[in-house]
Order: structure tokens, then sequence, then C-alpha cells
């Protein structure tokens, strides 16, 4: 499995798929084809997209996530196949049955590595953690003192410093979109790792919205959004996010940064994020039939951003740990934009790229040179007009994905928490903590 991720928003294609290969064709002509066993995520955007349903089939088969975006990119939906092991049933029925303090106990480890990624994020950026390694330190059983709330505030408050920035999972802004995004990339990914296991993604560690198919891949995607968060912050640095919406380039470098050829590092050893999800979603397994108390997280991320030039990508140089932002760099670094203001002009154009199957690189499908996608001739003005600012009248929540207060959720007894307080306290006190570098 090459794990590849496509993304098809450009034009009205239509799907197909012979002899176990996706055949891409526009208007009537193939322009691509790839096997489906080296494709991991299919991401369909465009609105007029055709696709058969022994394509369905065949995705269902190849355990490929086909994720359905809206107009505005944000992941709607997924599919995903019913049965992805051959213990399905009785791993549904261990994740029923599974106790609470477990629970609250897997929650305390993914919050103290989501924190840990976040404080070495503004530690790489900024030189200076905010305090959010002490934060994480302070995660107790279940998160009882909501020190991810606590850090998400001090996170995004410092990553967008000074653009009243409102962290939103139906945000249409610059910023939230792209984070959405990226974010729906690793949900998808994450999703279908677990159904690999046998695992129902519906029922979670922590999340639980009536509402919400993919409880559980919220919960095991929280320790890897940070990969988003440093590429939209790097784009935000080069005035790319604008109020125009996600441009082709904005996805690649989102898609990239995920797929990114800088591996994750999960014990010792370097994984691309389909090898460190999955190895994650086993280890939750493992977790649940009491055969070990740890899950198997990530040390490191890849935080080496991706740089788009127009067909070609290169690859930045990783900074210094602990070193703050590049000083060679730091004579010469603009001031970061206000995607909130004033469009930036767009004057970039997409050319046509060709996948090498060799590789691993992942997919963006390209779409093919047309009067609506050639590049705008700089004599002629624009008459493109922005889009309207966007409302963020909405208070200040925990970050990402969390559900509106007044939605409805499954009841649960919140003095059940307080009960095993005590006894998984004890059980989780120094002896579960997570591994992490001195930032």
């Amino acid at each position: 499995m090459r794990g590849h991720i496509l993304d098809l928003s450009n034009d009205a294609l239509e799907l197909h798929v012979k002899h176990e290969q996706l055949l891409i064709n526009k208007e009537g002509v193939q322009i691509y084809s790839v096997p489906m066993e080296d494709i991991a995520v299919i991401l369909l955007a465009h609105p007029r997209i055709k696709a058969s349903a022994h394509f369905f089939q065949k995705a269902m088969e190849h355990r490929v996530a086909v994720v359905v975006c809206d107009p505005r990119y944000v992941p709607v939906g997924m599919t995903l196949p019913i049965s992805g092991h051959h213990l399905s049933a009785e791993r549904l029925d261990m994740q029923i049955r599974i106790d609470l303090p477990t629970k609250k106990r897997v929650w305390r480890q993914l919050v103290r590595s989501k924190i840990n990624f976040q404080a070495f994020v503004l530690k790489t950026l900024f030189g200076d953690a905010e305090g959010l390694k002490e934060l994480a330190k302070e995660v107790k059983s279940g998160d009882s003192d909501n020190r991810e709330g606590v850090a998400a505030k001090k996170y995004w408050a410092r990553l967008f410093q000074g653009l009243n920035f409102k962290r939103d999972y139906e945000g249409a802004d610059p910023i939230n979109a792209a984070l959405n995004y990226g974010y729906g990339i690793v949900r998808a990914i994450v999703a279908r790792a677990i159904v690999g296991t046998g695992f129902n993604p519906t029922l979670g560690v922590h999340h639980h919205n009536r509402y919400n198919a993919f409880a559980l891949a919220d919960d095991l995607m929280e320790p890897l959004r940070p990969v988003v968060d440093i590429c939209v912050f790097r784009m935000l640095e080069e005035n790319l996010l604008t109020p125009a919406g996600l441009t082709h380039e904005i996805k690649t470098r989102i898609v990239n940064q995920i797929n990114s050829h800088e591996r994750y590092l999960v014990n010792g050893k370097q994984e691309r994020i389909f090898e460190t999800a999955a190895l994650m979603a086993e280890s939750l397994v493992r977790v649940y039939a009491g055969d070990s108390n740890e899950l198997r997280l990530p040390d490191t991320l890849p935080l080496t951003t991706v740089e788009y030039k127009g067909s070609a990508l290169k690859t930045g140089t990783k900074k210094p740990k602990g070193k703050g932002l590049d000083t060679s760099q730091e004579t010469t670094r603009k001031p970061i934009h206000d995607p909130f203001q004033e469009p930036v002009e767009e004057t970039r154009s997409v050319s046509n790229t060709t996948f090498d199957h060799d590789s691993e690189q992942e997919v963006i499908i390209p779409s093919q040179p047309s009067e609506d996608n050639l590049e705008p001739d700089p004599t002629q003005e624009s008459k493109s007009t922005p889009d309207p600012q966007p409302d963020f009248e909405s208070p200040f929540e925990q970050e990402d994905w969390r559900y509106d207060e007044m939605s409805l959720e499954i009841p649960f007894d919140e003095s059940e928490w307080e009960t095993h307080n005590e006894l998984d306290e004890e059980l989780s006190e120094g002896d579960l903590d997570l591994p992490s570098d001195d930032i």
C-alpha cells in the first residue's frame, strides 16, 4: 500500500474502476489511472463529479476512504467499509463494554501528547512554548481540569497573534478553512486505520456527540493536528491565505505536509502517516483488551514545511530545535498578512504535473489546461470581488471539532467520572507519562 491521497476538486470528472485500476475521465477522455490498492484517501469536491456504484464497491474493498467536501472544501461526509476486520463483531463488543477508567486514561495520554506537540510548534516558531509543556504535565485522568482547553486558548492566541482568530470547525474564514481541510484529511486517514483494526470509529474515547459518526477518529487524531497547524501558519506568513478561498496551491501544500517524506517517529522507527495511524489504532485495541496500558503515539511529527513553487514542490529547512526561527532569515521575514482584510491578488497558475509511480509521493490530480485556469493577464485589472468578511461572533470554545453546547448529546452520568477518580488517578499517576523531549 503506497497510500496516495487524491484531491479531485478542479474539474467535472468521471470515476470508473476497471481491472482494479481507478480510471479518471474528463469529457469522455481518460486523463489518469492509478491502482486502487495504491490509494488511501479520495477527496471529492467538485459538484459535477460522477462516480459509479462499482467505484464505491471497489473503494470499500480496498479500504479507501472517500471524503465528500462542500463548496468551501470542508469535508462533510466519508464512506468506509462496514467490516474491515475478521473480528469486527468481537471488537465492537469490546468497545461497548470498555470501562470508564480505561477510557479516561487513554484520553489523558492523547491530550498530553497533543499539548506537547503544540508546545513544540510554538517553541520552534517563536522560541517560547508559552507554558504549554507545564500544562501537559498537569493533565489528569480524563483531563478533568480541562488542560486541553486552557492550552488551546494559549496556543491559538500565540500562533495567530494579532489576527483576532477564533477556532471554528465550521468557519469559512481563510485560516479555519485551511485548518478544516487539513484536519478532514487526517480524520479520514485515522478513521480508515480504525476500521482496519475491527473497531467502530463511532464509539469514541472522549467525543460522544450523537451526530458524530467518527468520534473515535476525532479522539485518536488529536496528537496529529499540529502537522496541519504549522503548514497553515507558514502559508499565512507567505500571504497565501486570502478570502478568495482554498486554491489548488494551498490544498497541495496541506496534502503534501500531511504525507510528508519527513517521517513520523514512533518508538524510534520512522513511519508515514498511514502506518502511524495504524499503529495508534492497533495499540488502542491492545489497551482495551487489557494487554497494555499505553498507546503507541508518535514521538516526533514531520514539521518541516513543504513549499509550493509553481508545479514543483520544495521541502523547506527544518528550524533548529529550541532555537526559534532561523536568525539568518529573520531580517528578511515579512510581517504576516491579515487574511481577514484585503485579499492578495492571485497571480499564480498551477501548471500540469506528472506523477512518478516509482515514488511514494501523494497524488494531486491536476486540471487540464483550459480557458478557466490559464494564468491571468497581468496587464488587465482583476475583476474578482473578494468574499464578504465572515461572521466571528461565536465564543472561543475548546479547540477543534467540538460541537456546539446546544447539540443533543448521548446522556451520561457526570458523577460517574468522579466515582472512578480515586481509582484511575492511582493507576495513571506517573507510570503512564508520555515520553517527550526537552524543548
